[in-house]
Parts: C-alpha cells; sequence; structure tokens
C-alpha cells in the first residue's frame, strides 16, 4: 500500500506529534514509507511533528504552500527537504495528483492568485484537498478560513464530500453556511486540543453542522478518529484503548 500524511501536529516542550502520534500509528498500519507528506500550511500546531517525521521515516514527496514563513521548525523542514533530496511541490487549485491510482487527490486551494495576491491571513493559504476513492469523497481543509472557503466556491458540485475535517478546528473564521451547503457532508472530524486556549471549536460552528444533521465526531472527546472505505462506503473504526 502507500502512504500519505496530512499535517503532523504540534510540537512544544517535551511533546511531539510526530514521535508521539504519528510515528506509533504508521508502525500499527506497518507503514516504512510515507509516499506524500502534506503540509496544509506553516503553523506549528500542524507542521511541529514534521522534522521527526522526516528524520525517521523516508519521504519521497512533500507538499507545502507557496509560502515563505519565518519560523525555527519551518526552516528546519526546509533544510531537512533538501538534505534529503525529496520532492518539493506547491500544488494549486485545480490540480489532480493520480499518482495513488484508484485513488486521486483534488487539490481545492490555494488558487494561483495566492502569488501575486496574497491572503491577509495565513490559514488562508492552506492546502485543501478531496480524496476520491471509488464514490467515497473525503475533505481535508488545514486551517482554511472563510476566505478560502468562497474561493473554493467555484468547485460548486464538485466540493460534495461523505466527509469534511472541519477546516480551522471548527473556529468561528470558517464552515461558512455557503460552503457547507455545497460540502453537505455526512460526517465530520473536528480536530482539537482538549481545553485549548483558542476555545476550538466554536459552539456556533458546531451548531450550523448539527442542523445540517451532519455526525461529528472531536479529538478531544473521542481521541483518534479512524476511518475505513472500500470505495463505495466507509465506516468508522474504533481506535485502540488498551
Amino acid at each position: 500500500g502507500k502512504t500519505i500524511v496530512i499535517d503532523v501536529g504540534l510540537r512544544f516542550g517535551g511533546d511531539d506529534s510526530g514521535a508521539d502520534v504519528v510515528g506509533p500509528y504508521l508502525d500499527y498500519i506497518q507503514a516504512d514509507t510515507v509516499d506524500l507528506l502534506i503540509l496544509t500550511h506553516p503553523h506549528n500546531d500542524h507542521i511541529g511533528g514534521a522534522p521527526w517525521l522526516l528524520r525517521h521515516f523516508p519521504v519521497k514527496r512533500v507538499w507545502q504552500p507557496n509560502l515563505d514563513y519565518d519560523s525555527f521548525t519551518y526552516r528546519e523542514i526546509q533544510f531537512l527537504i533538501d538534505s534529503l533530496g525529496i520532492k518539493n511541490e506547491s500544488p494549486f487549485a485545480g490540480q489532480v495528483d493520480s499518482s495513488f491510482n484508484p485513488l486521486f487527490l483534488r487539490v481545492l486551494a490555494p488558487d494561483s492568485t495566492t502569488i501575486t495576491n496574497p491572503p491577509s491571513s495565513t490559514n488562508d493559504y492552506s492546502i485543501v484537498v478531496q480524496t476520491l476513492y471509488g464514490t467515497n469523497r473525503f475533505l481535508f481543509s488545514g486551517d482554511a478560513e472563510a476566505g478560502s472557503e468562497t474561493r473554493q466556491a467555484h468547485f460548486d458540485t464538485l466540493l460534495k464530500s461523505d466527509l469534511i475535517k472541519v477546516p480551522h478546528h471548527g473556529s468561528l473564521t470558517s464552515s461558512t453556511g455557503q460552503f457547507l451547503n455545497k460540502v453537505k457532508p455526512q460526517w465530520a472530524v473536528i480536530s482539537v486540543g482538549r481545553r485549548n486556549k483558542f476555545r476550538h471549536p466554536a459552539k456556533t460552528t458546531v451548531e450550523r453542522y448539527q442542523q445540517l444533521g451532519v455526525n461529528i465526531k472531536r479529538t478531544d472527546q473521542d481521541q483518534a478518529v479512524i476511518m475505513e472505505m472500500d470505495g463505495t462506503d466507509f465506516w468508522l473504526k474504533q481506535w485502540r484503548t488498551e
């Protein structure tokens, strides 16, 4: 099989999501190589674990936004990509990657106008990618906010997805009604830390999903959320609790 990793979580103090979460899960599924690492945008809670991953697993390709960012972790990642000779790409909306056929990756954001018209928020550089496998559609939206969601609207019915990784941890600035009415998800997964200082997810955002009858899973309450799919159906798999 092939392995795609989308974001690697936080590194803070002695905690490293690469070593503590992503690495053990890759071992659990017996993945010895990461074929594609997608770093949706360069904030520490999304790329913090990437240096560990790059040092401990062979990574073939990296996707990251076309953006220069000033942080120690970001520079460390660029150094590792260069020194390890990893293929480094910045995809734009409209691209479809077929290298994982029969699974396809459709890029919905950022669009190429970010080069000439930079968004005010780093979050709106987020790589948003939809996985297509048979009839299954999963949408991974990084920290995209309302500006990015508006630019994605032209994809219209292509946005429809069975599951959405809720943009920006369920913040007030994402998951607009217009966007959700196009995505029409059955399931929403909110990746959020317990008692986080930003108080994500916002109550009104959660209610917006509930009003649409969406099944919600939250990592602060449900821990790891694992979905399996076969191209027709998909199902929730309980993470081992031992």
